[in-house]
């Protein structure tokens, strides 16, 4: 399925919004990726190992695996990624070097500016929201 076909998960962005309006979701606006994740819809999920923690909100991690068929997942390069911590409990360890080798699993996500401005991030001018990885899970050491 083509991302630039005018189709969402296998309705038609009109019937997606129809079904959004009768069911009171009038808030609801079905978006279409403009540029494919990765090259292909679907690269919003990987697993990690940390590679180094320097503040608590955030880790480069190497990408251990990723979904078939995405060769380049978002923000990568060389293989790794900036995962932040918007839970404020997966690099919530002393000493943050603890971290590294511990794996675990990132998603790319969209946040609002109140929760980007918790763990520093910068959202461009213009813009509301940014799509960032966040920790959705880490292995006990």
């Amino acid at each position: 399925m083509a991302v630039d076909d005018d189709v969402t998960y296998g309705f038609s962005i009109g019937d997606a919004n129809a079904l959004a309006n009768a069911i009171g979701q009038r808030d609801f606006v079905v978006k279409l990726i403009d540029e494919p994740l990765g090259g292909g819809g679907g690269c919003g999920s990987i697993q990690i190992e940390i590679t180094s923690v320097s503040v608590i909100t955030r880790a480069t991690v190497k990408i251990l695996a990723r979904p078939c068929g995405c060769d380049v997942v978002p923000e990568e390069v060389s293989e790794s990624v900036v995962v932040y911590d918007l839970a404020g409990c997966f690099l919530d360890e002393t000493p943050l070097s603890a971290l590294v080798g511990r794996r675990g699993t990132a998603q790319y996500m969209e946040i609002k500016a109140a929760e980007a401005a918790e763990i520093n991030v910068t959202i461009p001018d213009g813009e509301t929201t940014i799509c960032v990885w966040l920790f959705t899970g880490l292995c006990c050491p």
